[in-house]
């Protein structure tokens, strides 16, 4: 009896161990989702400009696919996901989803507003597409904002941003 109570609990480690990812060979979520990140972008996103018609298509295609599965599968490794989030916005910008690849950019600051560095680069992305695609006004909010939340920023690229944000602005 005691040795089929003995089975009954390894059983049930190992079970355990395995549903809650200890036994992934040693394998951090963060390495893993840097490791998905990674290739998803060298793999697919990078690929894609490089492509031409459908094979680019269907690169952007699994792109997206990638930076959503990391989003999904590894919600606590922030820094990875806000990477992700803003990749997908420019993968949504690739296909021509301008109206979502925004709402995109905007989810970075909304949802990882911690990571700074992704929250930035997210908003200078909206604006210049905005801009690019003609739309002002709607660039000059994502430029003001970049102005009003990074403004005492010391990391010197954050300056340089914000610099270029204040520049967009004087020629509008």
């Amino acid at each position: 009896m005691k040795r089929c109570a003995d089975c009954v609990i390894v059983a049930f480690l190992l079970c355990w161990l395995m549903v809650s990812g200890c036994a992934r060979n040693g394998v951090s979520d963060s390495e893993a989702a840097k490791q998905l990140f990674e290739e998803t972008s060298t793999d697919y996103h990078f690929a894609a400009a490089e492509a031409k018609g459908s094979e680019r298509e269907r690169l952007l295609k699994k792109a997206a696919a990638g930076y959503r599965k990391l989003l999904r599968k590894y919600p606590k490794e922030t820094s990875w996901c806000a990477q992700s989030l803003r990749s997908l916005g420019n993968v949504r910008a690739e296909q021509g989803r301008f109206e979502e690849a925004i709402s995109t950019f905007e989810d970075v600051g909304k949802r990882y507003r911690d990571e700074r560095w992704e929250v930035i680069q997210a908003l200078k992305s909206a604006g210049d597409l905005c801009r690019n695609k003609g739309s002002s006004d709607q660039a000059r909010e994502f430029y003001v904002r970049i102005i009003e939340e990074f403004r005492d920023a010391e990391a010197p690229m954050m300056k340089t941003i914000v610099e270029a944000a204040e520049k967009a602005l004087s020629v509008m």
